[in-house]
């Protein structure tokens, strides 16, 4: 499972991205590349919407768990 800002650890490991910059990712993700940049450094206001189509770009899955008290 990857947090938020794991993401730019997959952007720069995983090999079905290799190919891919930064602009490009937001480009593909409809998003800015400063709302992506913000992103991969653990932004904590992530509009669900934006992080699911980055994450799908990705072939990535957001996976909720339930909280443990």
């Amino acid at each position: 499972m990857y947090t938020l800002p794991k993401i730019s650890v997959c952007h720069h490991d995983c090999p079905q991205t290799i190919d891919y910059t930064q602009a490009q990712i937001a480009d593909a993700s409809r998003v800015s590349l400063a709302y992506l940049i913000h992103l991969e450094k653990g932004k904590e206001t992530a509009e669900i919407g934006k992080a699911l189509r980055i994450a799908s770009l990705l072939s990535m899955d957001i996976i909720g768990k339930e909280r443990t008290a």
